[in-house]
């Protein structure tokens, strides 16, 4: 029935149906086909996937992203982060990557980065003589960091999927957002460097403190939110709770950015969102019914061990297929269907579950920016009115050092498991 439903899902997304669509009608046509459909059981199934008390968090991450963007947040703080970078060749570069992490820390959401704080990151670089190709790229590259930074959603999704804790999943993906950072600071200190690009404004700490006097309750939320986690005065939930009703006052009453009848708009665009995860979560736990009666899970990893013992020959076979569905499919579909099947494998290789999420997790925000779907990198050609393939031509720079990245979180656990380590 697995191959069955495999086969009629493919077919569905080639015609354009929707991957959830698509999804649950290929798991019925399968069942039906298989001779196992029965319509009470799997309708338990279907409204019993997103009951989850974790998946509470979800809506509320929504919303945050959604009316810090409405509210016009990303103009001050990629403000704060260019008074950071001030004086360095290249500095917009540089201001581009550290406020998309600090928004990502926010949002979480690589989508909403692109399409909101990406807008007024590529305005300001081209503003200042930047070429715009690269100036986009830069953008694409930096919006990755959104779904590995906490709060992240593909996060909690994946701590539901596989049976782990929020907290520890949401707290390993900081020193990775990080070490990403780190890694696409470098790539552009050499671009800019060989490229001449000019150098942005003096230094000036009376500058970034002027900054900072605008910015700083959006900077503090993200680091209350990891404190609250790692000393265990908040739960995920009640994280998302505080920082959804913080970002309200803030935006509404704090910056007055957004006005009362903005309010309705954002709560349905929430709604609408919150809406199709939830359908894309009920359709998957479907096709994860029939994986599990046929016993893939198992049947899997016992095949691939046949085939090779070496952990990092199966890491680089998973990072590979993980990178080719990332380039095809939506990455939360990714997370649902593949997590039952792949978790075994990790477990039996000695790769920690809180690991491994990192590892899928990295390797599908690469497919948010590479072609065909390429959530962000549309999200970005669209907002900013700039040729997919004028920035596709840059972009193998930015992911050589993404690949790098990828590599050394592979390749070294304590990066991913530092934090959530000392959660008790």
């Amino acid at each position: 029935m697995t191959v069955t439903m495999l086969i009629i899902f493919m077919l569905l997304t080639l015609l354009g149906v929707p991957i959830a669509v698509a999804l649950g009608i290929a798991s019925l046509g399968a069942l039906w086909i298989g001779g196992s459909l029965d319509l009470i059981l799997l309708a338990l199934r279907f409204f019993a996937a997103p009951q989850s008390f974790m998946l509470i968090a979800v809506p509320l991450f929504i919303f945050v992203g959604i009316i810090v963007t409405e509210g016009k947040a990303s103009d001050i703080l990629f403000d704060f982060a260019d008074s950071l970078c001030a004086g360095t060749r290249g500095g917009l570069g540089y201001a581009n990557v550290l406020g998309s992490m600090i928004f990502g820390g926010i949002s979480g959401s690589s989508t909403a980065d692109a399409a909101g704080l990406g807008l007024v990151e590529v305005r300001a670089m081209v503003a200042r003589g930047y070429p715009r190709d690269w100036s986009a790229a830069c953008t694409v590259a930096s919006s990755t960091l959104a779904v590995v930074i906490p709060p992240s959603v593909i996060m909690v999704i994946y701590a539901v999927a596989a049976s782990q804790s929020a907290v520890k999943c949401l707290v390993a993906g900081l020193l990775p957002g990080i070490l990403i950072t780190i890694g696409l600071m470098a790539q552009w200190y050499i671009v800019a460097r060989k490229s001449n690009w000019p150098v942005s404004q003096p230094f000036s700490l009376r500058n970034i403190f002027t900054k900072l006097k605008a910015a700083w309750p959006l900077v503090l939320l993200p680091i209350v939110f990891l404190a609250g986690l790692l000393f265990g005065f908040l739960t995920p939930t009640e994280g998302a709770s505080a920082i959804a009703i913080y970002s309200f006052i803030l935006c509404v009453f704090g910056y007055r950015t957004v006005k009362v009848k903005q309010l309705v708009r954002i709560f349905v665009e929430t709604a609408k969102i919150t809406g199709s995860l939830l359908f894309m979560i009920c359709t998957s736990s479907l096709a994860s019914y029939i994986m599990s009666r046929e016993n893939i899970p198992v049947v899997f990893t016992e095949w691939i061990l046949s085939l090779t013992q070496s952990p990092v020959v199966i890491l680089i076979f998973i990072n590979i297929f993980l990178l080719i569905l990332g380039c095809l499919m939506e990455g939360i579909v990714i997370v649902l269907l593949t997590t039952p099947v792949f978790l075994p494998l990790f477990v039996k290789i000695g790769i920690d579950p809180i690991h491994a999420g990192v590892i899928m997790i990295t390797t599908l925000a690469i497919g948010l920016i590479t072609p065909p779907v390429g959530v962000c990198l549309f999200a970005t050609s669209v907002a900013t009115e700039i040729p997919m393939e004028e920035i596709l031509r840059v972009m193998p720079s930015f992911l050589l050092f993404l690949f790098i990245t990828l590599v050394m979180i592979n390749a070294f656990p304590f990066i991913s498991l530092a934090l959530p380590a000392l959660i008790k």
